[in-house]
């Protein structure tokens, strides 16, 4: 018994690696949830967040067909909650405007949702990496766990959590990466947009053009027309790049 709750603990903290290192950034403690413009458009700002998502649900389903926009300005989280909340775009037929920034899980699910995607004025849609990205199976590094709720593991107690956790964050990712297919092959979306940089080996952080999105099957989204040309100064310092299918003519083949 002393075992099994130590592996559940610990595959909590996994859990909770997992969901750090699969978005741009830790999601916050005040996502911020409101109906705007009218009550035609739901406005969402933080991190992906389990109870946030069911509030914009209720939102929705309180607004009698009125809500027709989703506005986000999100880093993003964890994969599921990505796939929860583009699932609720595409069941309304919500449009997506993107507000200064949509990364991570927003870009990969919750922006491709959209029947409509519009990206303002120096905003950003940004990609690195999904549940198909190179390494994703390795389990992140628990070894230098010694102690749990401050009682020394031995090294029998130690092996018996690691292997635990492996097993369950392998599961984790196979479910996943099989919602992930199953999302993008209703959406008509090609995965790749999401590794991209990381297989041509030029950048962990990127956007596209509208034009070279429609090539990944992400259609009908508007932008200006210097849209990835130049980008936002938080972005110019974080190593964001701006990819050309044009340099890379094989990549899709």
């Amino acid at each position: 018994m002393f075992v099994k709750s130590i592996c559940i603990g610990l595959m909590s903290a996994v859990t909770l690696l997992y969901q750090q290192a699969a978005s741009a950034e830790p999601a916050p403690s005040d996502v911020q949830v409101m109906l705007v413009e009218d009550g035609e458009a739901v406005h969402y700002r933080g991190g992906l967040d389990e109870s946030a998502i069911s509030r914009v649900e209720d939102l929705i389903k309180n607004a009698d067909g009125r809500v027709k926009r989703l506005v986000i300005d999100s880093a993003g989280g964890e994969i599921n909650l990505g796939m929860d909340l583009a699932g609720l775009v595409v069941k309304n037929g919500l449009d997506v405007v993107v507000d200064r920034l949509c990364a991570s899980s927003c870009a990969n699910y919750v922006f491709p949702a959209g029947k409509i995607k519009r990206i303002t004025p120096n905003a950003l849609v940004l990609w690195h990496g999904s549940a198909i990205q190179e390494g994703i199976e390795q389990v992140p590094a628990t070894e230098d766990h010694p102690t749990f709720d401050g009682m020394a593991l031995s090294p029998l107690e130690k092996r018996q959590v690691l292997e635990s956790a492996r097993e369950k964050y392998a599961q984790y990712i196979s479910d996943a990466q099989a919602r992930q297919e199953a999302f993008f092959k209703r959406l008509g979306v090609d995965a790749r947009v999401t590794v991209m940089g990381q297989q041509l080996k030029v950048a962990q952080e990127w956007t596209l053009s509208p034009e070279d999105m429609a090539y990944f099957g992400i259609h009908n989204v508007t932008a200006s027309a210097d849209y990835g040309q130049t980008l936002p100064e938080y972005a110019r310092e974080r190593g964001v790049k701006w990819l050309r299918l044009v340099d890379y003519p094989n990549y899709l083949k």
